[in-house]
């Protein structure tokens, strides 16, 4: 899913700009747009990167917009889709992450020999990213630490550990995110 919050007519510059955030769950390694104002076939998605959460985009016309969002999987082969009316009268903004204070996003799941945990925090604060196994000990403290807002990245080497299932702990002042992580050998 993803979401958009209307500014002030007098906010806006240069265009009328739409800030749009990825609200998806799971970790898909694709993320695709449709801004809905290219004149293209109607499949013409605009890729982005895995860590693409964020995106900005500027209309040349105010109006109304069926954007589209595609989170895919190329190895699994699944993939989700979420459409809906994007209005610009005004400029735009997304307050999404807001509401939670961060995004997370990891991949590959399953993985090998490492994965890339990438997160965004929409304020600088206190985290703890740690990983425990099916018995709930802890294996690693990978960041324990206070982060600036902004986006952020850390790769877990896993090329010690066992084939198995291991849980992926987020910790935030506000919000404690658990995720599950496959190693695959």
């Amino acid at each position: 899913s993803f979401g958009y919050e209307a500014f002030e007519p007098d906010k806006k510059r240069a265009g009328y700009p739409v800030d749009l955030v990825s609200a998806s769950s799971g970790d898909g390694a694709t993320v695709e747009w449709d801004f809905g104002d290219k004149q293209i076939k109607k499949d013409a998605f605009t890729v982005m990167d895995s860590t693409s959460g964020i995106v900005t985009h500027y209309y040349a016309l105010p109006g109304k917009y069926r954007v589209c969002l595609r989170i895919s999987d190329p190895v699994s082969g699944q993939s989700d889709e979420s459409c809906r009316l994007v209005y610009t009268k005004y400029g735009v903004k997304v307050d999404e992450i807001e509401e939670t204070g961060f995004n997370l996003n990891v991949y590959p799941n399953p993985l090998i020999d490492y994965t890339n945990i990438n997160y965004s925090l929409t304020k600088p604060q206190q985290i703890e990213i740690s990983i425990f196994d099916q018995l709930g000990r802890k294996v690693e403290t990978l960041v324990k630490t206070r982060s600036d807002a902004g986006n952020h990245s850390v790769t877990w080497n896993t090329e010690a550990l066992t084939t198995g299932v291991y849980l992926l702990k987020f910790v935030t002042a506000d919000q404690i995110v658990t995720k599950q992580l496959v190693i695959s050998k």
